[in-house]
């Protein structure tokens, strides 16, 4: 006769299988609904940027300021400029590189607006924070349609 195991169920207590799996989807349920307070929230949609104005306002005093030169972003930089984009689709893909350097709708936050406005990054053709082109930016980073700044006076001829 075949001596009985720890493994072998009892007849008279049943089978040692129907407790363990109930114990593990119990134990499955339990660590599924603590994930599930606990989550992280989704990250915030980011605002939507006017491509209208990027077009004819942002893009144009990027330009200005030298951002599209081939040794700045004209190059192989991230945020890829266009030094002459010729098409509306060349100017489309251009917001779409310039889209996830915007921030979320914080122009104070925005890598974007930071360096644009800083010296240290963008040198002589950095905007004054008190500029029209920077409050621009600013004012389509948050979200709103801009007009373009007008471009500065040529210098006077001697």
């Amino acid at each position: 006769m075949r001596r009985r195991s720890a493994r072998d169920p009892d007849p008279a207590t049943g089978s040692p299988a129907l407790p363990l799996a109930l114990a593990v989807a119990v134990l499955a349920v339990l660590g599924f609904s603590r994930w599930w307070v606990t989550r992280p929230a989704p990250p915030e949609a980011p605002v939507p940027l006017d491509a209208g104005s990027y077009v004819t306002a942002i893009a144009p005093a990027l330009r200005r300021a030298g951002c599209a030169t081939p040794a700045c972003h004209g190059g192989a930089a991230p945020m890829r400029l266009d030094p002459s984009p010729t098409h509306a689709a060349a100017m489309l893909a251009e917001l779409d590189a310039v889209r996830p350097f915007a921030g979320r709708g914080d122009p104070s936050q925005s890598p974007l607006w930071l360096r644009a406005t800083s010296a240290a990054h963008a040198g002589a053709g950095a905007f004054g924070a008190a500029s029209c082109e920077a409050r621009a930016l600013a004012r389509w980073i948050a979200g709103a349609a801009v007009r373009s700044c007008p471009a500065p006076l040529p210098p006077p001829l001697r």
